[in-house]
């Protein structure tokens, strides 16, 4: 997947923030997005690799999600809690976050 972070060292400078039609881009800040893109990477793995289509996920209990939320939340809780590396803790988020999105897909469903 592509990066959209900006070079390393890389600070915007005043004759960077013009965009080609002339308008100025200050206000839109930098957002790292390495997050975003591995919750993805983790989430089409789910659905390509291990078969968690939309349909297996909306015949599963809420209560089962809740409880997954739960435990992947308390992991990171204890991590946190004993200080462990960042790394690890980023990784349990990560997953936590692709179990988030699954689950919001999964509502999407029951909302509409």
């Amino acid at each position: 997947m592509s990066r959209s972070s900006p070079p390393a060292g890389h600070t915007p400078s005043e004759s960077s923030c013009e965009t080609a039609g002339g308008g100025d881009t200050r206000a839109q800040d930098f957002v790292p997005v390495a997050a975003m893109e591995a919750m993805l990477q983790i989430r089409h793995q789910q659905i390509h690799q291990f078969g968690h289509t939309l349909e297996a996920d909306r015949a599963r209990p809420t209560l089962d999600w809740a409880r997954d939320i739960e435990n992947a939340a308390r992991a990171i809780l204890e991590d946190a809690q004993f200080n462990k590396p960042a790394d690890r803790l980023r990784r349990r988020a990560i997953k936590l976050g692709a179990l988030l999105m699954a689950f919001a897909d999964k509502l999407e469903g029951e909302v509409q």
